[in-house]
């Protein structure tokens, strides 16, 4: 059979991004201070973090992070500007030297966002690589910074 030489177009419809903000309205020392007491009264589970601890995906519901919880929510309206698009699974990931999230995602909803905030991030610390769900070759890294919320839609694969 003769190979038939097509003329192939491609028509971009949908944008995967990341949002990026600093927060200022949060004490994160006050924020660091609740971290290291959830991993002081509950045990790490195993998700995606190697070497260091991650806590129960409800942090949502406990009253030490409700001012977070606020925060965080305003930004997804800011991003969505659909007020029912709310924090649904909140944890922590404490990663000392040597230790980090394996490649993961935080789900399969192309509508739900998820999010990364780094309360301290040490000299020398790792990136944090996305990678585009519809093509895995297309990476964007991240140097983080103190302070800083990256956003992003739950399919997106993480490795950091």
């Amino acid at each position: 059979m003769k190979m038939q030489e097509n003329n192939i177009n491609f028509t971009s419809f949908y944008n995967i991004g990341i949002w990026q903000t600093q927060f200022n309205k949060t004490n994160s020392k006050d924020l660091i201070e609740k971290c290291y007491q959830i991993k002081k009264e509950f045990p790490t589970v195993s998700k995606s973090n190697i070497n260091g601890y991650q806590s129960e995906s409800n942090l949502h519901t406990n009253p030490l992070f409700f001012s977070l919880v606020k925060l965080l929510n305003n930004i997804n309206l800011q991003i969505t500007n659909y007020p029912n698009n709310r924090i649904s699974d909140m944890w922590v990931n404490i990663s000392p030297r040597h230790s980090l999230n394996h490649k993961h995602n935080h789900g399969h909803d192309i509508h739900q966002l998820s999010g990364v905030m780094y309360l301290k991030v040490p000299k020398n610390s790792g990136d944090l690589y996305f990678y585009n769900p519809l093509n895995t070759n297309h990476v964007n890294h991240y140097q983080p910074t103190e302070g800083e919320i990256l956003t992003h839609i739950s399919l997106i694969l993480l490795l950091g």
